[in-house]
């Protein structure tokens, strides 16, 4: 159920807020256009621009807050029974969501959209939810006579089992990718179909991800577009939200967990710091050998619309980096309150729903007159400013709405 509530916000990590926020604003800004700049564009199919970059923060910043609101309900007393009982209405609760986005562009029941962003997040929310909340030890029971020289690393080793899930899970992804076999197509197939490879898999269009999801959904429900039609003319349909890509966003999630769970377990900004930089060197080198520290090769190319293993290593550690920067002006310095981004970082929730609910509509967005960069970076700049504003006195009206 959705709560609405007028109270001031009691963060003691004002990074969480920034963060997501800072996310938000950057993800309205791509959807209504980023001024028509390739780099606010997604990749036409393997590759990494910053409007790659926005929906894997989310999940990885969903992450980080579920540690500090488990800590939060243990600490009160809260059973495990009622906690999972939370995440699993919040979780109905954004895929419902998502799916009334989706059906508010297209209410024909016969060729609506299932996938979509809302319900990735719920969908792994719900696994990770649940397993942290089974899995969950209290940093504050760990004593050092008890851990002796692996007490500097108790987040990690008292997660173990929580990363090897995961890592199952991801692993699970990378076996189906590369060994289903597809109908018409090479096993182990990732490109866009269409004219790659000279049309010479025009039909193979996502490989396994592509075919499973056709299996489990029908081509009439899922996403019709496609980052890569422009320029590979391909005609089968591929929904980036698909199913396969539910087990590597998991690990992504994971590791915002693992983000959270150093700041809830050790005290001073230099140890964290240390720890999540250290994680985002692990993640960022593990993810460019995998992709060959190339664009197209390696053996897992970097691919948001396949979420591919690389492509979510690489998103974790740009994570990792920018938390790790904004945590240092924010909490460590305090040289900067957050705002305005904090502001959209307490309803980010909302400023979701609302920016797809009026994408295009005036006066959040309209038709650019010339076909210039400047007019149409206007236009989005606009409609991102509009609802930093509504943020903003949200804000003042200590108007703030969760899940």
């Amino acid at each position: 159920q959705t709560s609405t509530h007028r109270t001031e916000r009691t963060d003691k990590l004002r990074t969480l807020d920034v963060f997501r926020g800072f996310t938000i604003v950057l993800m309205i800004f791509v959807n209504y256009g980023g001024g028509k700049y390739y780099f606010f564009k997604h990749a036409p199919w393997n590759g990494l621009t910053v409007a790659d970059l926005v929906f894997p923060w989310f999940v990885w910043i969903m992450g980080v807050s579920m540690m500090f609101s488990l800590r939060s309900q243990f600490r009160k007393g809260v059973s495990k029974q009622v906690i999972i009982c939370k995440i699993v209405k919040r979780s109905v609760i954004l895929c419902c969501l998502g799916l009334f986005i989706n059906g508010f562009s297209n209410s024909n029941l016969t060729t609506l959209r299932i996938p979509g962003v809302l319900q990735r997040l719920g969908g792994c929310y719900f696994v990770i939810g649940i397993m942290e909340t089974l899995l969950f030890v209290n940093p504050e029971d760990l004593s050092q006579e008890d851990w002796g020289g692996w007490f500097m690393f108790r987040d990690v080793v008292k997660s173990w089992l929580q990363w090897s899930i995961v890592i199952g899970l991801a692993s699970v992804q990378c076996i189906v990718t590369y060994v289903l076999v597809v109908p018409g197509c090479p096993r182990g197939y990732l490109g866009p179909g269409g004219l790659h490879d000279y049309n010479a898999h025009s039909n193979c269009t996502g490989g396994a991800a592509a075919y499973i999801d056709q299996l489990v959904f029908s081509p009439a429900h899922l996403y019709k577009g496609s980052t890569a039609r422009n320029i590979y003319q391909n005609t089968v349909s591929h929904d980036p939200e698909g199913l396969l890509g539910y087990l590597t966003s998991m690990l992504l999630l994971e590791f915002g967990v693992a983000a959270g769970r150093v700041l809830i377990t050790y005290e001073g900004h230099k140890n964290r710091l240390v720890r999540m930089l250290g994680w985002a060197f692990t993640s960022g080198v593990v993810g460019a050998v995998l992709c060959g520290f190339k664009k197209e090769d390696g053996i897992v190319p970097v691919n948001k619309n396949l979420w591919s293993l690389s492509y979510v290593l690489v998103t974790a550690c740009f994570a990792f980096v920018l938390f790790a920067a904004l945590y240092v002006i924010v909490d460590g310095c305090k040289k900067w309150d957050g705002g305005p981004f904090s502001f959209a970082g307490y309803n980010s929730i909302l400023l979701y729903v609302g920016h797809e609910l009026t994408k295009g509509v005036f006066p959040f967005g309209w038709t650019p007159v010339g076909p210039y960069h400047g007019t149409y970076l206007f236009v989005s700049l606009w409609g991102t400013s509009l609802w930093m504003f509504i943020a903003y006195l949200w804000h003042k009206k200590h108007f703030y709405v969760t899940i």
